[in-house]
């Protein structure tokens, strides 16, 4: 007679395959989430960093000064900047040059270059006291220096940098709170 065997696996086979997997998707969404928010806040940073230098190389180029504003309406018809005080970055920006005094912005003197609206969801978005940046055609020495801090819980910060010169830079920080 002829031996057969059969062909499959067995119970404790599967349990343990099913155990393997579990413990590896429980270690691996919380790093997954993590690595979802740091992509966030990386491309977040990136996006203002680009208006900052389109508004320093239009400042250049026209000749006047060019601003980028905190917005909490830039996908409207006419969008404005927030008022002073208000220093969340979180809903978007403008990027503009005013044919009256800069940096007053005035919806029916200014030329709109671009607008940015809120990019992925994130915990804050922040410069301490600032709510415009503008550039000038000319180098010339700011006040002091500007950080914007882009955080979301238990990401890595992300700082996009102003200096006093008009120098643009990303840094990341610590881990957010």
């Amino acid at each position: 007679m002829r031996k057969t065997s059969a062909l499959g696996f067995t119970l404790m086979e599967v349990m343990t395959v099913i155990a393997i997997i579990a413990v590896i998707v429980g270690i691996a969404i919380p790093n997954y989430s993590i690595f979802t928010s740091n992509g966030r806040l990386a491309g977040a940073s990136e996006e203002l960093m680009n208006s900052l230098s389109l508004a320093k190389s239009e400042a250049v180029k026209r000749g006047r000064m060019v601003t980028v504003c905190n917005s909490a309406n830039p996908a409207a018809d006419t969008p404005t900047c927030t008022p002073a005080g208000n220093e969340d970055w979180r809903t978007g920006w403008i990027v503009y040059f005013d044919n009256g005094k800069a940096p007053a912005y005035s919806g029916d003197d200014a030329n709109i270059l671009r607008t940015t609206q809120a990019l992925g969801s994130m915990d804050s978005a922040t410069a301490s006291g600032v709510t415009s940046i503008t550039f000038r055609s000319t180098i010339s020495q700011g006040t002091s220096p500007v950080t914007i801090r882009f955080c979301t819980k238990g990401a890595t910060e992300r700082q996009v940098i102003v200096d006093r010169l008009g120098s643009i830079s990303r840094n990341q920080g610590n881990t957010c709170n």
